[in-house]
């Protein structure tokens, strides 16, 4: 009846479920079933050895067997029939996944180039801006520079030029106290002019008139001295005496004569003087004009080279000015892109993410298509270490922890088969791993905290 109860229980098996856990099952049937049979000889062989009390009863026990194990045989047939139809039909479905995941694989890796080549450009205009940028930056430097120093070319030629309006200035004051000097000298000289002249012009009416009263007095004397040879000695006498008081005369003449003529030449001396005074403050006047308008041209060119600056000043800033927008524009676009670079490197991330756990399906689910808690187990570790490449600890710690319900090994076997799996993964990226750094962070003790704790319930 064994025999019979599980050969009824394998044809209520559904042979075209597709699970692996059927096929296994099946499989222990049938094992069961041979064993079960093997079973049925040895007590056909015992029926056998204990035939001899009664033949009709065993020969009739036998033949029932016979049947019975006839019936099975043929049951068995049918099974191994099924059996290997589900191993064809197992079969397509395994080509049927493989080409299903191959294709997905395929399309994933062609997503993956794309977003390679994607990111790729990005990183390429990244550094066309970055060199850009760097370019304007030394633009904007040198416009800065060129800045400062036409600042302080402005601010020495306004020193400059407050210097030279107040040289300026100081000549124009000294030039109207030389002026006003030269004018109080020459109206003072010409009215020392006029009056030596008029007194010149006196002396000369006085000389001219000693000279005519001298002439007049040796005319008389001639004259005396003719009428003294014909006149007696009384009018002789009288003659004399006036010819004495005469010659006394023109002497007081003669000598207020020299007297007049010394000063004449005095004030002829003194004119002479005062001209060449005059010709100095002239001189001096001249000269102060030059200086003038040469500080005034000066001055001119010091204010047209001070309108030249301003001018390239304001040229610069507004240079500058277009300059600074130029860059905030550029790093406005940097930015966006920078931000579009982002968005591209989490979509890769997440391609990456998916790709390996795809390759992770396919490797397990084709090499141990009965291992399915385990094909999930190694996927949560793998998505814990790429949690922990991308410093997200607390996901780490979640897959850690979730990981724990597909394994069999307990939490201290766990602990060492991730640090083991952590090592292998950052190998096969190329990326280092830190032990200490992680066995010492938060999220770790806390996954090994409830065994701490059991320990010491315990």
């Amino acid at each position: 009846m064994a025999i019979y109860n599980l050969a009824i229980s394998i044809e209520k098996l559904d042979f075209q479920k597709e699970s692996n856990q059927g096929m296994a099952m099946i499989k222990e049937k049938i094992e069961d079933l041979v064993g079960l049979g093997k079973q049925g000889s040895l007590s056909l062989k015992l029926n056998g050895l204990l035939s001899n009390r009664n033949e009709g009863e065993i020969s009739q026990m036998q033949i029932y067997h016979q049947k019975e194990l006839d019936y099975y045989k043929l049951q068995l047939q049918q099974v191994q029939e099924q059996f290997q139809q589900l191993q064809v039909e197992n079969k397509q479905f395994k080509t049927e996944l493989e080409q299903q995941s191959q294709s997905q694989l395929d399309q994933t890796k062609e997503e993956l180039q794309q977003y390679k080549k994607e990111l790729q450009a990005s990183h390429e205009e990244a550094q066309q801006y970055q060199n850009q940028q760097q370019k304007t930056q030394q633009i904007l430097e040198d416009f800065t520079i060129q800045l400062q120093k036409a600042e302080t070319l402005f601010q020495k030629y306004k020193n400059q030029l407050d210097i030279t309006q107040t040289e300026l200035k100081q000549s124009q004051a000294q030039l109207q106290e030389t002026e006003s000097v030269l004018e109080q000298s020459q109206a003072q000289s010409q009215s020392q002019l006029h009056q030596t002249q008029g007194e010149l012009e006196q002396s000369q009416s006085q000389l001219h008139q000693t000279q005519g009263e001298l002439a007049q007095s040796q005319s008389q004397l001639h004259q005396t001295q003719g009428e003294l040879a014909q006149s007696p000695q009384g009018e002789l006498a009288q003659s004399q005496s006036q010819l004495h008081q005469t010659q006394g005369e023109l002497a007081q003449s003669q000598s207020q004569l020299h007297q007049t003529q010394g000063e004449l030449a005095q004030y002829s001396e003194h004119l002479g003087q005062t001209e060449k005074i005059i010709e100095q403050y002239q001189s001096q006047l001249e000269q102060i004009k030059a200086e003038l308008q040469q500080s005034q041209s000066l001055l001119y060119q010091k204010g047209w080279e001070l309108e030249c600056s301003r001018f390239q000043q304001h040229q610069t800033q507004d240079r500058l000015a277009k300059e600074k927008f130029k860059i905030d524009k550029v790093k406005a676009e940097f930015h966006q892109t920078q931000a579009e670079l982002e968005q591209l490197k989490a979509k890769l991330s997440l391609t990456q993410v998916e790709l390996v756990r795809t390759q992770f399906q396919q490797q397990y689910i084709t090499i141990e298509p009965q291992l399915e808690n385990a094909v999930q187990y190694k996927l949560l570790v793998w998505d814990a270490w790429y949690a922990y490449h991308n410093g997200d600890l607390k996901k780490m710690q979640q897959c850690l922890q979730e990981s724990l319900k597909f394994t069999p090994l307990s939490r201290t076997e766990s602990l060492l088969k991730w640090l083991e799996s952590f090592c292998q993964f950052s190998a096969e990226k190329g990326q280092p791993f830190d032990t200490y750094a992680l066995t010492n962070s938060q999220e770790w003790k806390r996954l090994i905290l409830p065994q701490r704790v059991i320990a010491s319930k315990g």
